[in-house]
This record gives structure tokens, C-alpha cells and sequence, in this order.
């Protein structure tokens, strides 16, 4: 799976392994037996990253040689999303258009952001003003919004909103080269999600944090992180609550699923089960003003599966 370029492939292996560890609950924080994650996808494969609505759900997996985006109707059969030959990586579903990241590797490899419709399934490519001869990568979708990443030829990374309706577009964050990655959460209404962490020369995460940014302000938020723990994968619903995983630097002790809504407090949502950990979260506002958070989750050393915890 791809963090975003031909350069950070490894990385994203290594840290799925790296980013989880002992997490210490808050004082107001929900008992882990509070809810229960539901398995959405489940298979023999690796999958890692999820979006879904009341009527679709879309899905990336790791083969073992490739990711792959596939897409089904809930209750209906999944199809694949990206072209054969391709990697694909999800991305988000806004009404029946799905945005992915489609690339391929080697030393012309490529990298661009594509819409499909899930009904027709007829695929348009993002503008040029999206799409450039650099790496784009992790788009995500809400209303006339498209967030996405760049990471530049000179090394540095950018994470870029643009209204496809006004042609807007919009600098969110940055980083300078080096051993630091930029990666969207997700927009959702008039917020977004987002996550940068560093790590040393020998791949170990040294410091990871969450952001919020409101689209309408321009303000951006850091979530707390009073511990200097490890917080990673980030979604945000339409009411700005943003949830994440948070832990230490090693894999699978503690890691628990959080919540932050605006003005806080956080709380615990989930406690995995020892020697297990997070990839990312997407978070889905149902019709009854609820909120379903999908995320990928697996056994430190080997890989599982999608799963969901329902009306939050």
C-alpha cells in the first residue's frame, strides 16, 4: 500500500507495524466493552482502507502485489475500481462518486486522481489543476470539496483543497523534505482531517499527530496529544468530531480508537485487543444524524480486515 509516492512505499509497510503501542485511557474516556466493531470485509487479504455510504461501501486491498480498489452495493457484488494493471487507493464516496488515487510504479510511474460513478461506473479524471506531473495521492470527497495530497519532485509535500465548482484551490498544510509524510484524513461538510508524522533513519515513528481544519475559518487545530503519544488515521464527520487512533511507537499494545469533538473532551471509543492495531478510519453521517466509523484493523504481524462501529 502507498503512502503517496515511489519513495514512501516502504514506510507506509513499516509504520502500519510501527504506529500503535500502549495507550492510557482518559478519566472520562468510555469502557472498551462500550460498543462493538462490527467485521465489514473480511478475507484472506490485507484489507486496509474503507469508504462508505448508507447504500455503498468501497474498500482497498493489499493483494500481496498490488492494492486494489473495489466497490460493491451494500448487499450486492463488489467490482474492481481501478484499471488492471494499476494500483488504487480509496478515497471517499460522496452520494454515487467515488474518488481514488490510481498509479503505477517503476521509474515512469504516475500518479493521478480519478472519479467513478458507482452507478454507471464511467470514470473521469481530475482537473489539471488536481493532477499534475508530480505525485498525487489520498483524495478525498464532500459536496463540491475534493481534498487531496501532493508530494513534490524537489521532496516536500502539500495538502491542497479545491472546489470543483469555483476552481478554488486552496494550500491546507505543508511539510519540507525529509523523513516526514503529509496524509489526508478526510473532508467532510466544512472540515477536514489530516495527519503528519516524521520518523529516524531507521523507520521508526518519532512523532505523529491529528489535525482539524475549518474550511470556513482557514483555522487549523491541533488535537490534543497532552502524553506526546502517537495519534494517526484521522476521518471527521459534518459536525467536526474527529476520530483517530492513538498509541506509542511500537505495535499492539493498548491501541485504542478516539473521538475529539470540537471544544473536546476525547474520549475512548474502542480498546483493541492486545498485539492489534489501526490503519486508517473514514467516518460516514447517517440520515438519522449518526455517525458509522470504518476502519482497517489487524494483528501486528499479519493483516485482517474492515470493520465498522455503528451510531456514534
Amino acid at each position: 500500500m502507498i503512502v503517496g509516492s515511489r519513495h514512501a512505499q516502504s514506510f507506509w509497510r513499516r509504520s502500519l507495524v510501527l504506529v500503535a503501542a500502549l495507550a492510557v485511557a482518559l478519566t472520562n474516556a468510555l469502557p472498551a466493552e462500550a460498543v462493538a466493531p462490527q467485521t465489514v470485509v473480511a478475507t484472506n487479504k490485507a484489507e486496509w482502507k474503507a469508504a462508505a455510504t448508507d447504500q455503498w461501501l468501497a474498500w482497498t486491498v493489499w493483494t500481496g502485489r498490488a492494492d486494489i480498489v473495489y466497490a460493491k452495493p451494500v448487499g450486492g457484488s463488489r467490482f474492481r475500481v481501478n484499471r488492471k494493471g494499476s494500483n488504487g487507493v480509496l478515497g471517499a464516496i460522496d452520494g454515487t462518486t467515488l474518488v481514488y488515487q490510481e498509479f503505477t510504479l517503476g521509474r515512469r510511474g504516475r500518479s493521478s486522481i480519478w472519479f467513478m460513478d458507482l452507478e454507471t461506473r464511467t470514470k473521469t479524471k481530475a482537473p489539471g489543476a488536481v493532477n499534475s506531473r508530480q505525485w498525487e495521492y489520498w483524495p478525498s470527497l464532500s459536496g463540491d470539496w475534493l481534498l487531496f495530497a501532493r508530494h513534490l519532485n524537489t521532496g516536500g509535500r502539500r495538502l491542497y483543497l479545491f472546489n470543483r465548482t469555483t476552481q478554488e484551490r486552496r494550500l491546507v498544510a505543508s511539510m519540507s523534505r525529509g523523513r516526514r509524510v503529509l496524509l489526508t484524513g478526510q473532508v467532510r461538510g466544512e472540515y477536514v482531517s489530516f495527519e503528519k508524522t516524521t520518523w529516524d533513519r531507521r523507520g521508526r515513528a518519532t512523532s505523529c499527530n491529528v489535525y482539524r481544519y475549518d474550511i470556513a475559518s482557514s483555522a487549523t487545530t491541533l488535537i490534543p496529544n497532552p502524553e506526546k503519544k502517537c495519534q494517526w488515521g484521522p476521518s471527521v464527520n459534518d459536525e467536526g468530531t474527529v476520530y483517530f487512533a492513538r498509541g506509542g511507537f511500537a505495535c499492539g499494545r493498548g491501541v485504542s480508537l478516539r473521538s475529539h469533538p470540537i471544544g473536546g473532551p476525547t474520549q475512548v471509543i474502542w480498546q483493541l485487543p492486545k498485539k492489534n492495531s489501526l490503519t486508517t478510519t473514514y467516518a460516514w453521517d447517517r440520515e438519522d444524524d449518526a455517525t458509522n466509523v470504518y476502519f482497517g484493523t489487524y494483528k501486528c504481524g499479519r493483516w485482517a480486515d474492515i470493520k465498522m462501529i455503528p451510531g456514534l
